[in-house]
């Protein structure tokens, strides 16, 4: 992760007393900030720079759309959009909600696999959320652990983020198919074949990271490490690894049938999140 910014840049940007980088992607980088006032409430804030070279009016409006259509606590809040100066310049900022307790990606580091019943529960939570989204047909694209945060650290509490590369299914959209639009280790095949994202493609990347929850392991990469994206579409089709033996039987039949590489045969959010609200009872 780099950052364009100094810390004493971004805490004189905000008036604010610490900043501190927590991470970079497409679109910009990522700081959070400390005791700041934002609509009237002192507090932490995320705040997402927007990268100048990059910026692109219409996308951030897609972005700010998605997250303003939302109120739920699965989904991060966006709590204003502005514009800030900065030494080099002036930059457009989304000013979220701090969510305290890490993400996903972080909270695996080193930890191994997580308790099937965390698993469950995080699944329930994950689910709820993408359901939410693909009801309003909406999809989010770049489903991964970076970008799922544990609200106060709490498996059963998981948070969407970064919504840069999310869209409605009727949006105009602004990629040039054949594109990859994604992270490569959680595309879906089609996603690596340079086709357009879908629901399904959602619900492969919710796999993978559920696959890896309960095993520590990619269900099919072991490297990307001298692989072409060729290569990684042969890679990523047919039955994934078999799971530990104390993964129940109907939770890994779920997570296989989420990683399909025929889309039609995933399921959909609405049949994933009924079928983990089953096993969350037992």
């Amino acid at each position: 992760m780099t950052s364009t910014l100094t810390a004493e840049e971004v805490a004189a940007a905000f008036s604010c007393e610490a900043a501190s980088f927590l991470g970079d992607g497409a679109f910009g980088e990522t700081w959070k900030i400390c005791d700041t006032e934002v609509n009237g409430v002192v507090g932490d804030y995320a705040v997402k720079i927007l990268h100048a070279e990059q910026f692109n009016l219409k996308l951030v409006d897609r972005e700010t759309a998605g997250l303003r259509r939302f109120d739920s606590d699965g989904i991060v809040r966006l709590l204003d959009v502005r514009d800030v100066v900065f030494a080099a310049g002036t930059r457009t900022v989304l000013v979220c909600e701090y969510l305290h307790g890490g993400s996903v990606k972080q909270n695996l580091d080193g930890a191994g696999r997580q308790a099937v019943d965390d698993v469950v529960a995080f699944a329930v939570g994950l689910m709820s959320t993408v359901d939410e989204l693909h009801a309003v047909e909406m999809i989010h694209r770049d489903i991964k652990p970076a970008n799922v945060i544990l609200r106060d650290g709490d498996w059963a509490r998981p948070v969407l983020i970064d919504f840069g590369l999310s869209r409605g299914l009727s949006d105009e959209t602004f990629t040039a198919y054949p594109a990859r639009v994604g992270t490569v280790a959680y595309m879906s095949p089609e996603q690596l074949r340079g086709e357009k994202a879908r629901k399904a493609s959602d619900i492969w990347a919710c796999g993978v990271l559920l696959y890896t929850l309960l095993t520590d392991k990619h269900p099919y990469i072991v490297t990307t490490d001298g692989l072409q994206l060729d290569d990684l579409i042969d890679l990523v089709v047919g039955a994934p690894r078999p799971m530990p033996d104390d993964v129940p039987s109907a939770l890994e039949e779920m997570v296989i049938r989420m990683l399909s590489d025929h889309e039609y045969q995933r399921g959909s959010s609405r049949r994933a999140l009924t079928d983990l609200k089953k096993l969350a009872t037992k």
